[in-house]
């Protein structure tokens, strides 16, 4: 027998000796692990015979049915709901991404004239303005595109 075997089988003796519940209950849970029979170990991965289909596959729409029935509460979820949410939360996400890159090119070149002279500082406002500009509108316009489509679902 291995030497941590032997360790975990000591601690577990020692563990399951004391008076304390707690620490014999820790035992039985480590007495299940240390020297389980891989049936055990497999317990919660196999499946219930109750929902076995054709050619031994799981029936999971049988289970899903029985899990809506045993708890009331899954079957008020609606998750067509919670996916249209979830697609119109990463439409925004997306929407303000690009709202943050065009700010962010716009303070390098903003940043470019105000660091450099001449033509160069010229160049940098003549660059950094409009895209700066431009990614308040886009910011704007999702915003108010985002309210009125809210507002007619409402």
């Amino acid at each position: 027998m291995p030497e941590a075997i032997c360790l975990a089988e000591a601690e577990v003796a020692a563990m399951e000796g004391s008076g304390d519940p707690g620490l014999q209950a820790q035992a039985a849970n480590q007495r299940r692990y240390v020297r389980a029979d891989p049936a055990l170990l497999g317990d919660p991965l196999r499946t219930d015979p109750t929902y076995v289909g054709l050619h031994g596959s799981m029936d999971i729409e049988q289970r899903f049915a029985d899990l809506q029935a045993s708890y009331p509460d899954l079957a008020a979820l609606d998750p067509e709901g919670a996916f249209t949410q979830a697609e119109y939360l990463q439409s925004q996400q997306r929407g303000h991404s690009v709202g943050a890159l065009l700010l962010a090119l716009s303070l390098f070149w903003l940043g470019m004239a105000e660091i450099t002279r001449g033509n160069a500082r010229t160049t940098g406002l003549a660059m950094g303005v409009p895209v700066f500009l431009f990614g308040l509108a886009w910011i704007a316009g999702l915003e108010i595109l985002w309210a009125l489509a809210r507002w007619a679902e409402a």
